[in-house]
């Protein structure tokens, strides 16, 4: 729907309820129903999250989490909406209430949104679901009904510098490697009968891997994670062929444990004693045991970018944004920056890297001297001049991917909800 007719729109609801006391500027109201339009049918988070106001609320959840929720209901979001046509508009003390109708083109759905007076989004509890899978809205949501221990510790082994850890989703324990790089929990097709989970299409863009778009993937919905004392049910995440991976690394794989598991706690990654640590959040986002690390050593703030947390880095007087991803086995710097560094690296060997999406690309491996976050070095890392798949047809903004060497170097934390990376300085190895 074009701005002009919203407008039109908005003029005649206006008449007809003359409640609103104070002028409403009817062309910013459509130009943020229509960014919420564009962003939805994009999936794309990154259009929409100026326009979230700090204390921005998605079915009653607190800020951050709620951002998080609208995050992941914009990536899933099943239909494309032709119209969000107004229905209403109220006015508060603090707020334009504004009843609207979702419109695709098989379906519609009334719904309300609050602005705040400067036209930022308050609410928009546009669908009732929270988390991956992308059912229709009309499929049971998130379930929450959850047994999450204050703190537990899982053993881990490495497999060609991935983390590996036992687990069962659905009665198939085994093998599943701990990915923050995946969106959501992914299964692998040959590991789990069709009587084990349940399917549902996808109804946006297929996933992207490292070197381009993962095909053949379907939704699951309704998963039971047992992983160590953690329990978790109502689970949703995809379901593709992964025996490609299995090759590569050479055990194998049952599936991933991906953001949407994880960023349920605070994840301490300590490789010196092949262990993950994740300890349960309270309502501030803080760990309920607290003390347990003491304090740390450094702690960074980051971006969230969909779900790689992006924190600034120096390389050679440099500074660049690298992405934070436990599934990448080594660092990687995208080729743009492969001039700009000539001379400042050491050449190392030219080798394949293999994704998610069963595409294979060449690229160097280089030795850099040292690289540097905030006042901690991280010296003698070895980076792989190459590219990710652009998400969507759109340019990473980002310059690199951390992974293995970046998170074996010293304990870290990753505190997803409050966007905290946390370094201790004991355990380099």
């Amino acid at each position: 729907m074009t701005r002009q007719i919203l407008k039109a729109i908005l003029i005649s609801a206006l008449l007809v309820n003359s409640v609103v006391a104070e002028p409403v500027d009817t062309d910013r109201v459509a130009a943020t129903l229509e960014s919420l339009r564009q962003s939805v049918n994009a999936h794309d988070y990154g259009q929409l999250e100026p326009l979230l106001a700090d204390n921005f609320t998605y079915q009653g959840r607190d800020a951050d989490f709620s951002k998080m929720i609208m995050q992941q209901v914009i990536a899933g979001y099943p239909k494309e909406l032709s119209a969000i046509a107004l229905l209403d508009i109220k006015e508060t003390d603090d707020a334009w209430e504004i009843a609207v109708r979702l419109e695709s083109a098989d379906d519609t759905d009334k719904r309300n949104i609050r602005l705040s007076k400067d036209y930022r989004l308050l609410q928009a509890d546009i669908a009732d679901i929270a988390l991956a899978g992308h059912p229709p809205a009309s499929e049971e949501p998130q379930a929450l009904s959850e047994d999450l221990p204050v703190a537990t510790t899982v053993p881990f082994t490495v497999a060609e510098s991935i983390i590996v850890v036992e687990a069962e989703i659905n009665g198939v324990f085994g093998n599943y490697l701990v990915d923050t790089g995946a969106q959501a929990v992914v299964l692998n097709r040959p590991h789990f009968d069709a009587a084990d989970i349940k399917t549902v299409e996808l109804d946006h863009a297929m996933p992207s891997g490292a070197n381009g778009t993962v095909l053949d993937v379907k939704g699951v919905i309704d998963l039971k994670l047992t992983w160590g004392e953690i329990r978790i049910d109502g689970l949703r995440g995809l379901v593709t062929d992964l025996s490609h991976l299995e090759t590569s690394i050479g055990v194998p794989i049952a599936g991933l444990i991906g953001y949407n598991v994880l960023e349920r706690f605070q994840v301490h990654f300590d490789y010196a004693a092949l262990e993950l640590t994740l300890y349960s959040l309270d309502e501030n986002s803080q760990p309920l045991l607290q003390g347990d690390l003491g304090r740390p050593t450094q702690t960074t703030e980051f971006e969230m970018m969909g779900h790689i947390p992006v924190f600034p880095v120096q390389i050679e007087g440099y500074e660049m944004q690298m992405g934070l991803d436990s599934g990448a086995g080594g660092a990687m710097i995208f080729t743009r920056w492969r001039e700009k560094l000539e001379g400042k690296y050491e050449f190392i060997e030219r080798t394949e890297l293999n994704g998610g999406d069963k595409n294979v690309q060449m690229g160097d491996v280089v030795r850099i001297d040292n690289m540097r976050v905030q006042n901690l070095d991280y010296a003698d890392m070895t980076f792989r001049f190459n590219d990710l798949a652009a998400h969507n047809g759109n340019e990473m903004p980002m310059d690199g991917l951390l992974g293995y060497e970046f998170l074996k170097t010293r304990p870290t934390s990753i505190n997803f909800r409050r966007r905290e990376l946390m370094v201790w300085s004991g355990g380099e190895q």
